[in-house]
């Protein structure tokens, strides 16, 4: 309520003040008069400090913040952030800037930059901003709001006079180096996953980070380090989440992350980032590059590593089925590059084009086929078939599944087949699972259903299950 009163306040202060009282031109005069003395005294008062401003720039409530510091001129703004998104070329930028009067008094940042990177996340809905109001000034810090938010969910934000060395807390080298946990692209979306092993406890604590929005969504802990001797038993759940910042090389969280772990609480409350490297695991052997590993403490005391990981707690869950396969529409299975293998230039979509179904046989009761892959789909007279490739069997590993296929193939129409069903089909399992590295995780996009995403690092294809 204090937010929505501010607004319309600052609206109903700028109309009453550009408010005529008569007819006359003298009015219509002093009317304008006012407008370009509030356009001057807004800019004046954004040149006014000697280092410019420092913003720690938080869009919504539940997000991370951004430490921003902004420059003015008569006609441009030098902007310097610490968010390394686009290459880069966010870190320092001038652009032009505009002040002039709408409903009130508006500082527009004309040309693409942090803030515009900002607005445009989530399709426009994150809740950013680069169009401001000025509300008001208090104690040396100017208060702006954003202009798009919605009514009662205004986000004000505080200028405040930087400090010469005001630069100096930017941290570039971290955020920038954070970007390189976004290891893969995977079709449904990356999974941007890192593990906070405790050395000395021989502790992983195990999180999705999002990079854009600043938030850590905290998944669980288990014992030692290694993510594939994790089991339902040794797992703790703890279905946290925590916005951080950059701060002084490391990761200040919004609120402590606290769980307790073989008799012993933990309370993380930030992360100082010492060494980065690139030392971690090689998921494939075709890797060019090892993944992302930073040295760290926490609270300056406690030895520790950011790792990347490709481990999440809901492949745990992902159990043999005696009695059903676990399916998807043949759609949910993609290329590194996002794209359905549907797509008429595709695997599936060339081999495959009346296909409708995937099948993944998993412990299923069957001699034949209890554990093989399978495509459902219409052949020539429209009659349904389903032709499958067996793989060894396998037991999932913390959330790892190593597929090596086999020889084996069965058909609903063996009598029908050719040597060209055999290949269309191994050409589609080999590319699939090439390198035969597949990870699980939980896919909750639909209530009611437990569906699984099975991402291969070694060719970033991805396809979906849904549990029968």
């Amino acid at each position: 309520m204090m937010r929505k009163s501010l607004r319309y306040l600052s609206m109903l202060g700028w109309l009453v003040i550009l408010g005529c009282t008569g007819d006359d031109g003298a009015k219509l005069d002093s009317a304008d008069t006012r407008r370009e003395e509030a356009i001057s005294d807004l800019k004046e008062k954004l040149m006014a400090p000697e280092h410019g401003w420092v913003l720690h720039y938080q869009p919504v409530p539940d997000a991370g913040a951004y430490y921003i510091l902004l420059d003015f001129d008569e006609d441009e703004v030098r902007i310097q952030s610490d968010v390394s998104a686009d290459g880069g070329t966010l870190l320092d930028q001038t652009i032009p800037y505009r002040v002039d009067v709408q409903l009130a008094v508006q500082l527009t940042f004309e040309t693409y930059a942090v803030f515009h990177y900002l607005f445009e996340q989530d399709q426009s809905t994150f809740g950013a901003e680069f169009e401001f109001f000025y509300l008001d000034e208090q104690d040396g810090n100017l208060l702006l709001y954003s202009k798009s938010d919605a009514i009662g969910e205004t986000t004000v934000i505080t200028l405040e006079p930087a400090a010469a060395n005001a630069a100096d807390a930017l941290s570039r080298e971290t955020s920038g180096n954070m970007e390189a946990y976004e290891l893969y692209n995977q079709p449904f979306g990356t999974q941007t996953l890192q593990q906070l092993y405790l050395t000395r406890e021989d502790v992983s604590l195990y999180w999705e980070i999002d990079l854009v929005k600043r938030i850590i969504s905290v998944d669980g802990a288990a014992p030692g380090v290694e993510s594939r001797t994790i089991t339902s038993a040794s797992w703790v759940a703890i279905d946290q989440t925590v916005a951080y910042t950059f701060a002084n090389e490391g990761l200040v969280l919004s609120e402590p992350i606290t769980f307790t772990l073989g008799g012993k609480n933990y309370n993380i409350d930030q992360i100082k980032l010492e060494n980065y490297s690139e030392s971690g695991d090689l998921y494939c052997v075709s890797d060019m590059r090892a993944a992302p590993v930073y040295s760290a403490s926490i609270s300056g005391v406690v030895a520790a590593e950011l790792r990347h990981t490709l481990f999440n707690s809901g492949g745990l869950t992902f159990e043999p089925e005696p009695d059903s396969p676990y399916s998807i529409n043949v759609f949910y299975a993609g290329d590194s590059t996002g794209l359905s293998l549907t797509g008429e230039d595709l695997t599936i979509g060339q081999l495959y084009p009346e296909a409708n179904w995937i099948l993944f046989d998993y412990g299923l009761d069957s001699a034949e086929i209890d554990y093989a892959f399978g495509i459902i789909f219409e052949d020539e007279n429209g009659v349904e078939q389903t032709h499958y490739r067996g793989y060894e069997t396998a037991t999932v590993a913390g959330n790892y599944i190593h597929v090596i296929l086999n020889e084996e193939f069965h058909y609903s129409n063996p009598t029908e087949v050719d040597a060209t069903d055999e290949q269309n089909l191994r050409t589609l399992t080999d590319e699939l699972f090439g390198g035969g590295e597949v990870y699980i995780s939980l896919w909750p996009i639909q209530d009611g259903l437990v569906i699984y995403r099975l991402f291969n690092p070694c060719n970033g294809y991805e396809f979906a299950l849904v549990k029968p």
